[in-house]
């Protein structure tokens, strides 16, 4: 599900119930991001890299839950940070950007946790698009996950929290397992009857694998609308 109501003619549109405004733009977030902000635990975290940031959506929503973290976006489209941070002066919000690649080194230290949104689909797969920008946002070229896996784990002290295909689960756990860290998953699941398509890693931590019903209404208002945790989500429900 898009967040961006397509039918409107607004400037803006706004997610988490209100809570975050947005402006429109050609490639507008999906509901996703917002599972993967809530799953994040930001207790313990004060500086925050949100990887192939877009338009910011994953760093804001942590804000909106969390305004102590220091937020960092990162992406290498111009067009794209300048989006983001166009979003996070419409929302008050403290949110520094850097134009780079996920493999590049622009940091002088790590940060304290990266969250990243990795592209849904793969070339191996046969996804192709006549739109670049679409490829360049939503497609995974062959071969490059491990890279960046060890990229985005560079720029992070310890933690690491990433959304992909589960299509490429295994290669996420085989290199987690290579470098001896703990990791656990959580599996988006949007069909009672179907085996979900998008899985959350978080690297560096270690707990139980969820499978999360995010097709339940009651779930879905708590995520989605009221902004609260995964964890909280879970347990009102």
């Amino acid at each position: 599900m898009i967040v961006a109501p397509k039918t409107s003619l607004s400037p803006t549109f706004t997610v988490l119930g209100g809570q975050i405004s947005l402006l429109r733009g050609h490639l507008n977030p999906s509901e996703e991001s917002l599972w993967l902000a809530a799953s994040v635990c930001t207790q313990s975290y004060k500086t925050v890299l949100d990887a192939g940031c877009g338009c910011g959506i994953i760093g804001f929503s942590l804000l909106t839950r969390s305004p102590h973290l220091m937020l960092t976006g990162m992406d290498c489209n111009a067009q794209v940070l300048q989006q983001a941070q166009k979003n996070a002066a419409l929302n008050d919000f403290t949110y520094i950007t850097q134009q780079a690649e996920f493999t590049a080194s622009p940091f002088i230290k790590p940060f304290d946790c990266v969250v990243a949104n990795l592209p849904f689909h793969a070339r191996r797969r046969g996804f192709t698009s006549i739109d670049a920008r679409k490829n360049e946002a939503y497609c995974m070229p062959t071969g490059v996950l491990t890279s960046w896996l060890d990229a985005l784990w560079r720029h992070s002290a310890s933690s690491l929290h990433i959304l992909l295909h589960t299509a490429e689960a295994d290669i996420v756990k085989r290199w987690a397992r290579d470098i001896g860290v703990p990791f656990h998953c959580v599996y988006l699941v949007s069909h009672p009857e179907r085996l979900a398509k998008r899985v959350i890693f978080h690297i560096g931590q270690r707990g139980d694998n969820l499978h999360v019903p995010t097709y339940k209404k009651p779930l879905r208002h708590k995520i989605l609308y009221e902004g609260v945790s995964l964890k909280d989500g879970l347990a009102a429900v």
